[in-house]
């Protein structure tokens, strides 16, 4: 249930903590050994340096510590792990090479990732579902899978995978020891589909904007009162962000981009936020590079920042 998607069950189920998943969801955990090869996939918003759940965030400190304690557990002999979300590259910077993980992101650390089938191409069973049926990175990746042998390495598949996610970088990290090895090692024998492996055709749509673009074709298609109505209410949101971080970005406009932050910090800032202005939108968490280098530089006075934060959100959200 969605209650139960939170970055604490995750990290529970992934580092087989089945104590603390008792009662939840379906309580299974991560059983596997070190004499297991394990792959994890994950898809979702993100922001430097963290990747979003339906009511939280999972940082990247906390992500490379769960990651350490699989290791330390035992539940691995090698572990691949596909991470979709924009500024994912971020999660892996700091990822250590002796861990025996092999990592791939959708974009790098400073960029969105990209939506695909949206529009009037996200139709479910005659219903649009609001969104976008998938993203570049992840249908890339999966349809290259269906599309070749699977004996093919997983170097074989970065290569073709980076040159069709075409709109971002795609990175890699970790371990690259083990990266010649075949893709059915971690996802299972499989027959090659019929369709040929055909360039996407579909339009790329940044994460950051997929709610608007769904909001403008709907009002397009409806044009009723309604939608009208919730595709304006999307468009001043956007403003008002847009208006408190040209005032923020003041605090670190000399700031280079930092490749590293102040964890404890950045949650800090984000929580300050999020408790004066409410939860970051899709749209929003793209500011959230503002906060992390703010939190990167030890010039910078943060509680003149959390003030300004508070002070714009009065000022701007309650207007």
């Amino acid at each position: 249930q969605g209650k139960d998607v939170t970055p604490e069950n995750y990290l529970n189920v992934i580092t087989g903590n089945g104590a603390a998943m008792e009662g939840i969801g379906s309580g299974r955990v991560l059983n596997s050994t070190d004499k297991d090869r394990v792959f994890l996939n994950f898809a979702d918003h993100g922001a430097p340096g963290l990747i979003a759940f339906p009511s939280k965030y999972l940082y990247a400190t906390d992500l490379l510590n769960a990651l350490r304690t699989m290791k330390t557990n035992k539940l691995y002999s090698q572990l691949v792990y596909y991470l979709e979300a924009c500024e994912s590259g971020s999660m892996f910077q700091n990822l250590a090479s002796d861990l025996d993980i092999y990592a791939v992101t959708a974009a790098n650390a400073k960029e969105s990732s990209w939506g695909y089938y949206c529009g009037a191409e996200a139709v479910v069973k005659g219903k649009n579902i609001g969104s976008c049926l998938g993203d570049l990175f992840s249908i890339s990746w999966m349809e290259d899978t269906e599309n070749n042998p699977s004996t093919d390495s997983l170097t074989v598949q970065f290569e073709r995978v980076k040159r069709r996610t075409s709109m971002s970088h795609v990175c890699k990290f970790g371990d690259f020891t083990f990266a010649g090895e075949p893709i059915q090692d971690f996802l299972g024998k499989h027959d090659i589909s019929e369709r040929d492996d055909e360039e996407i055709l579909s339009k790329a749509i940044d994460s950051r904007d997929i709610k608007l673009y769904y909001l403008i074709d709907r009002n397009s298609r409806e044009n009723s009162e309604d939608t009208f109505a919730e595709l304006n209410k999307e468009i001043f949101m956007r403003k008002r962000y847009d208006q408190i971080f040209s005032v923020i970005r003041k605090f670190h406009k000399r700031i280079p981009t930092a490749e590293d932050t102040d964890f404890e910090c950045y949650k800090d800032l984000i929580e300050t936020f999020e408790n004066a202005c409410g939860k970051f939108t899709e749209y929003g968490l793209q500011y959230l590079r503002s906060f992390y280098d703010i939190c990167s530089a030890e010039d910078i006075k943060k509680t003149a920042v959390k003030n300004t934060v508070i002070a714009l959100c009065q000022d701007v959200f309650t207007a």
